[in-house]
């Protein structure tokens, strides 16, 4: 039987087009699943906020309400006012102290708002408004407010009032000689946190009717075109989009305004039909050729390609074979070839990196001594030895001798927690004592915490630097450590937090030290703290880590984690 042949060629071909073929239809179904989403992301969003500035408008009048309310039925300052034999004396006290009452609260507000107090008989009133007012324009809005209240004061409830062109919400409670309420301007109500990532959208105030009493932001929709859409909740059309969110049940609506121009224009920007269908037709289409081209000069000679890899792989290195005639297999031979070569060189490098670090674990990271310290020291003692307070001098010449001993200790010895306390207390003390000054020092660690051993120095430095840096005139100094512990994917580490009451460490150098690991020797700034990492890693195979931030109230936070071992606190280790 004849076997049946066929072009290899055309078969790719077949397979190809199907390609193509399906690829496009899968970037049109997923551009078309894009737009829906896009579309209902967009009204949910719009959705949402409108809820949270009907909420938010909703909780002020709720919170006006109540407070007007508890002045009205337990303030004792309203309550001498409703007496009709108070003396004058008494009246503007207690005037006063509730017009008091009144400004702590108008001050709490955030949007356009007060609070007022009105005494018909007399004919006054005292008013407080929120800071969002400008000064210029609070004694025009009294005067109108007041004017308003000597003829509707007897209406009492909330209504929509008009004062000086903008329209405000009145509530008023309280009768038939005296009353308090309190007023919101819905004009410029959210105007200060109205935003939209278009760069526009609208507030409109609707009374129960669906009638337009004020609005906010950019005029969107004229006030015809929102009736046309009244009894909808929300509407998508050539121009925008609407979502209504209640705010008063029956009387009071929140509805915002966003265009949707871009939703509604994209079928017909050429740049849909551009990125969404024919860059990736035309991407498959050169996928074809270039697949096509290279399948043609691949598959002769794939045999022979796998099996110079393999000869290369066994030989580890490079081998002189002779190549292929085919220009861009040959290419690819070279290519393999400085692969092999490539994997050679780095794993040279990897070995000179293990040397690195073997010779790094024995370095000692000398820490420098600032000769002024040191000279400090020696003035310090010599002007005890001076004045004759012996006292002081033996425990300065105790501690000092303390500090130096521990300073020149191997830098990648373990000491314990203990110990490590024992040297802060002793920089600690000499600092008290050189510059005579007070100075806050608190230390948190239990028992089994003190017995831990870490790396020599590691909460010293951080000490020093404190004492360096955070101190300021006018301020006291003050520092806390604390040791505790923590549990982490099945682990126990030993947590240590360094804080103070300075500036902080600086912005720049939170992003360099919480993300960069330095190599050693490389940095010519901050080597101690650099060093330190570099040793915690080294120590603890990547497991301890030092985490630098800034404290809520300021002040610079350090926090060493270091993965903590059965036998670090056991007692042969301990001691």
């Amino acid at each position: 039987m004849k076997q049946k042949s066929y072009s290899l060629r055309v078969r790719v071909m077949v397979i190809c087009l199907l390609t193509t073929l399906v690829t496009v239809v899968i970037f049109m179904v997923y551009g078309v699943y894009n737009v829906f989403r896009y579309r209902e992301d967009f009204l949910n969003t719009n959705r949402y906020v409108a809820d949270f500035y009907a909420s938010e408008l909703k909780r002020d009048m709720e919170s006006l309400q109540s407070y007007t309310n508890s002045i009205l039925t337990t303030n004792v300052h309203y309550g001498m006012l409703s007496h009709t034999k108070i003396s004058e004396k008494n009246k503007v006290w207690a005037e006063y102290y509730l017009s008091n009452a009144l400004e702590s609260k108008a001050t709490s507000l955030q949007q356009y708002g007060g609070l007022f107090y009105y005494d018909k008989v007399q004919n006054t009133m005292r008013s407080q408004f929120s800071d969002a007012f400008l000064d210029d324009e609070l004694y025009f809005l009294n005067v109108a407010l007041k004017s308003w209240l000597q003829e509707h004061v007897e209406n009492v409830g909330s209504q929509f009032v008009e004062l000086e062109g903008r329209l405000y919400y009145i509530s008023v409670v309280g009768g038939p000689e005296r009353y308090v309420g309190f007023f919101l301007e819905l004009d410029r109500y959210f105007l200060n946190s109205l935003s939209s990532e278009e760069g526009e959208a609208q507030i409109l105030f609707l009374d129960g009717d669906g009638k337009v009493l004020s609005w906010v932001g950019e005029e969107i929709l004229s006030e015809d075109k929102v009736l046309v859409t009244e009894r909808a909740s929300w509407v998508s059309g050539h121009n925008y989009a609407l979502v209504k969110s209640s705010v008063i049940g029956g009387s009071l609506e929140l509805a915002l305004v966003r265009p949707f121009w871009q939703f509604l224009h994209f079928w017909t920007d050429w740049r849909f039909w551009v990125f969404l269908v024919a860059i990736p037709l035309v991407g498959v289409c050169f996928f074809f050729v270039v697949y096509q081209y290279f399948y043609k000069i691949l598959l002769c000679p794939a045999d022979r390609l796998v099996q110079r890899v393999k000869w290369m792989e066994e030989q580890g290195e490079k081998i002189q074979l002779e190549q292929s005639p085919i220009v861009e297999f040959r290419e690819i031979e070279n290519r393999v070839d400085e692969m092999v070569a490539r994997i050679s060189t780095l794993q040279k490098e990897s070995y000179l990196a293990q040397m690195e670090k073997q010779n790094a674990q024995v370095q000692t990271y000398k820490l420098q001594i600032q000769p002024h310290f040191y000279l400090n020291c020696l003035k310090t003692m010599d002007a005890l030895l001076e004045n004759g307070e012996y006292v002081q001098l033996r425990p300065f010449i105790l501690c000092l001798s303390h500090y130096m001993r521990s300073r020149f200790r191997e830098v990648l010895d373990m000491v314990t927690l203990e110990e490590e306390i024992k040297t802060a207390t002793s920089y600690y003390s000499l600092m008290t004592l050189l510059h005579n000054e007070p100075t806050l020092f608190r230390m948190d660690a239990d028992e089994r915490a003190r017995r831990c051993r870490i790396p020599h120095f590691c909460v010293q430095m951080f000490l020093e630097n404190s004492f360096k840096y955070a101190k300021r005139a006018g301020r006291i100094l003050s520092i806390h450590m604390q040791a505790s512990f923590l549990q982490e994917e099945g682990e126990e580490f030993l947590l240590l937090r360094i804080s103070d009451n300075g500036d902080g460490y600086p912005m720049e150098k939170l992003k360099e030290w919480n993300d960069v690991m330095p190599h050693p020797g490389m940095d010519t700034e901050h080597i101690g703290i650099n060093n330190l990492r570099y040793r915690i890693r080294l120590l603890y195979n990547g497991k301890g880590k030092v985490v630098f931030y800034n404290g809520l109230t300021g002040g610079a936070v350090t926090e060493i984690i270091l993965p903590v071992k059965e036998e670090e606190w056991n007692e042969s280790a301990c001691h």
